[in-house]
């Protein structure tokens, strides 16, 4: 540790094992005077700041652990040390390690009990591990943990269950100030996550998925979605973004929805909605700021969702549809006439719409009845075919589109019409002076004379909208193997609903 924090940290003394909890008795005896150095590390505050210096490349990981230890032995700062190092917990596995006696009484085992083998463990040695220290730091650094990743492949079902159990109280959550909580499931039979929801919880993702030899089907899997979203009402009631996502297809009922009373954000993937079911309560979606639906159904049953929740919405600032269904041709081809319920909400700020294979007439004035409807979009982004020989707004009317969308920073459209063939009329845009305007994609630049007079579509561009970032600026290079027009029109993207891949990539379309 560097010596100028040494000397307001004060003498050295003995206080390791002050920050083990005492089940009886849960106050922590401060030894001497406090300096003012442990005052800055015992801030919530101000401690976050310290240790985001300390990881700066210019210290040494035996720096950083210095100050650790010397937090964690010291009886002022060992509460703001375990919210450091426990706080963010993406591996779950090193949490559950300090229930293994062995491990930690023979160091040279050097063994990592997972699965079915850890259970079998903690319920043959549980009366030892209930008495040992080893079990007060468990209970201790859960306690500092606000974020969890838990799959239920490593943590087989019932670990959880019989560590609650434990408890004086066994209703209480392990995680008792646990905020964020993303839980991956593979059994539908399995309770584990219902113990460890906490009051405090405030968002939660929930994954399932299934194998080809797994005995749960598809309608076992909707009842535990049902049955749980019914229990994170109840006991998180002050829960504000709810994540539902499947490998397979599933099908939510939204009235299951109707037990939620604060929640700003909902995302959906994998997941249809069935329409022919009765629809949540007004209050139980009134607070939604935020709602993502993306499936692999039909447009049309997005589309029946939103004419029926969309007058409840009064707060809604963000909108994202997405279907991957197969290539559809609408009676009504005109899409405008689709989303009449979005358009009756003026306070969207946010707007995406990916119908990847679905065709739509869409045209200038389709662009500017959109955009007229949404004034403070700061992002639009649609995605879907054009009609063939059908009109398709020009690269003139972002000029007219950035003068109703003052805020408006980003857009991505089907396709643009840029300069056509044998036109000589130079190629002007009239913006307002300064727009904010930074990113512009498309899937499609028509036009034969486009690619030729580039040059001046570029410069005409980037004059119209001097806050353009060409995709040299933070965009990397695939970004600049797939740009339409260098430097300013990019490929149109869309996060791809991959079911083998959870990292979700781009596609470009």
């Amino acid at each position: 540790m560097s010596q100028p924090l040494l000397r307001h940290l004060g003498p050295r003394q003995n206080l390791r094992g002050r920050h083990l909890h005492n089940l009886t008795n849960r106050r922590v005896a401060v030894a001497g005077p406090v300096a003012p150095a442990e005052r800055v590390l015992a801030s919530d505050d101000l401690a976050p700041l310290v240790w985001a210096h300390f990881l700066q490349p210019k210290y040494t990981p035996q720096e950083r652990n210095e100050i650790i230890n010397y937090m964690l032995i010291n009886s002022t700062c060992w509460r703001t040390a375990a919210h450091l190092l426990w706080g963010n917990l993406e591996d779950i596995l090193k949490l559950l390690d300090l229930l293994d006696l062995h491990k930690w009484e023979y160091p040279k085992i050097n063994r990592q009990l997972r699965g079915q083998a850890y259970l079998n463990y903690i319920t043959a040695w549980e009366h030892f591990i209930r008495g040992s220290q080893q079990f007060e730091r468990f209970i201790l650094y859960s306690e500092a943990v606000l974020s969890v990743n838990i799959s239920s492949v490593t943590v087989v079902p019932g670990v959880f269950a019989l560590i609650s159990s434990w408890f004086v109280d066994s209703t209480m959550s392990p995680f008792p100030s646990l905020r964020q909580l993303d839980w991956s499931e593979a059994a539908a039979d399995n309770d584990d996550m219902l113990h460890l929801l906490a009051p405090s919880l405030r968002a939660l993702v929930i994954r399932t998925f299934d194998f080809p030899d797994a005995h749960d089907s598809t309608e076992v899997f909707q009842q535990w979605l049902a049955r749980v979203c019914v229990k994170v009402a109840t006991v998180c009631p002050e829960i504000k973004s709810l994540g539902l996502e499947a490998a397979t297809k599933l099908t939510l009922a939204p009235a299951t929805l109707r037990y939620f009373r604060s929640l700003d954000r909902l995302d959906v993937v994998r997941v249809n909605i069935d329409t022919g079911e009765h629809y949540p309560a007004p209050q139980s979606i009134s607070c939604l700021t935020e709602l993502r639906l993306r499936a692999f159904e039909g447009s049309s049953a997005l589309f029946e969702c939103l004419e029926q929740i969309c007058p409840f919405m009064i707060n809604l600032r963000i909108i994202e549809l997405q279907s991957w269904s197969h290539r559809y041709y609408p009676d009504d081809p005109d899409f405008i006439h689709h989303i009449e319920a979005l358009r009756d909400m003026p306070q969207l700020e946010v707007v995406l719409l990916h119908f990847v294979n679905h065709e739509f007439r869409f045209s200038d004035h389709h662009l500017l009845t959109l955009v007229m409807s949404w004034p403070r979009l700061r992002q639009l982004a649609l995605t879907f075919q054009i009609e063939r020989k059908t009109p398709v707004p020009t690269i003139q009317t972002l000029g007219r589109v950035a003068t109703v969308c003052p805020e408006l920073r980003a857009i991505s459209l089907p396709r643009l019409m840029g300069i056509p063939a044998c036109d000589k009329t130079p190629l002007s845009i009239i913006a307002p002076h300064n727009h904010p305007l930074n990113e512009i994609r498309i899937q499609h630049l028509d036009g034969d004379d486009s690619v030729r007079r580039g040059a001046e579509i570029s410069d005409v561009l980037s004059a119209a909208f001097p806050r353009l970032l060409d995709f040299y600026v933070n965009k990397g290079f695939q970004e600049s193997q797939n740009a339409v027009l260098s430097p300013f029109l990019l490929r149109a993207r869309v996060t791809f609903l991959d079911t083998m891949n959870q990292q979700a990539p781009y596609l470009y379309c």
